[in-house]
């Protein structure tokens, strides 16, 4: 009986060691990815101001005649699309349930980039998630107020098919 309780106790030491080791391990990791987070973004400064640069070339090219005449033709379809996939997703209801509806979110830009064959066939799905956040970003800076949908508006979306487009023309070489 008395050895029984003896392995017991070494069992319980061994996992109480085995469970210190792995939290150090694991707090190591942490401060040694948190440090290569922070060289890159030392290392990095320059390439983080490109934002407004980047959001400056797209509203010009967005106000480009020929860009707007295009536009202009295939509004009401590409608001049709717009409205469709920002109700497609169930939205919880609750005081800016009529906002959201005007929203588009990361699901439903997921579903409208596979179901229009955007993804996989012009650009993969993290270029996909990457062009998401990047619109995040910008609505950030556009509109600070809104910011917390995690959405966008129709303007937004005009924005991302815009970065699709020229992401898609440079992957395939176009």
């Amino acid at each position: 009986l008395w050895s029984d309780f003896k392995k017991a106790k070494l069992a319980r030491d061994q996992a109480r060691q085995a469970e210190e080791d792995y939290l150090n391990k694991k707090k190591e990791l942490h401060q040694k990815l948190s440090s290569q987070i922070h060289e890159y973004f030392e290392s990095h400064k320059e390439q983080l101001h490109h934002l407004p640069k980047e959001t400056e070339e797209v509203k010009h090219f967005l106000k480009r005649p020929e860009v707007k005449k295009v536009f202009d033709a295939y509004d009401k379809e590409l608001k049709m699309f717009f409205d469709f996939y920002c109700k497609c997703e169930l939205k919880r209801i609750g005081f800016r349930y009529e906002d959201e509806i005007k929203w588009m979110d990361y699901w439903e830009v997921a579903w409208f980039a596979y179901q229009t064959n955007i993804v996989p066939t012009i650009i993969s799905v993290d270029d996909m998630k990457y062009i998401f956040l990047w619109m995040l970003r910008e609505l950030e800076v556009e509109q600070p107020e809104n910011a917390e949908l995690k959405s966008f508006d129709y303007e937004f979306f005009k924005w991302m098919l815009v970065r699709i487009a020229a992401l898609g023309q440079f992957k395939l070489g176009g």
